[in-house]
């Protein structure tokens, strides 16, 4: 079976991710993460067979990577708060000491909008249909 590389990738990311849970989580919940990573490898490895399958199979074996992302984007805040730190806060930091305030917080204090705050979580969240869309349009135009 040859695989993409994106299960080599996955396969990888698992790897380093198993080490780092091991490295930093400390109490009995590892077994749990280290589960997660367990499914991750179990995906890589079936991947090549669902794109032989068909055209689910083959939409799967391209796309699974892509659709379990948002929940690796959590997992990492979770590992990363394992040993106590969250790097929000260095940033939070940052900007205490070149603004000597708390932007974020002192600018809807100070000035509350409705509809620039509609704007601004508008522009958050469209994180999520860029990092689908992106990928989803160059696979609509058959180049994977």
């Amino acid at each position: 079976m040859s695989r993409a590389p994106i299960d080599h990738w996955t396969l990888g990311y698992a790897l380093v991710s198993a080490v780092v849970i091991v490295g930093r989580w400390p109490d009995g919940r590892v077994l749990l993460l280290l589960a997660v990573q367990g499914l991750l490898v179990a995906l890589a490895l079936l991947m090549p067979r669902a794109r032989r399958a068909g055209p689910v199979g083959r939409f799967l074996g391209d796309w699974y990577a892509l659709l379990i992302v948002i929940g690796l984007y959590t997992e990492i805040g979770l590992v990363n708060m394992a040993d106590g730190r969250a790097y929000d806060r260095i940033v939070l930091g940052w900007e205490q000491a070149l603004f000597s305030s708390q932007p974020s917080r002192e600018w809807i204090r100070g000035s509350p909008s409705a509809w620039l705050s509609w704007v601004l979580h508008l522009g958050y969240l469209a994180y999520y249909p860029i990092l689908v869309g992106t990928p989803l349009a160059l696979w609509a135009t058959g180049r994977r």
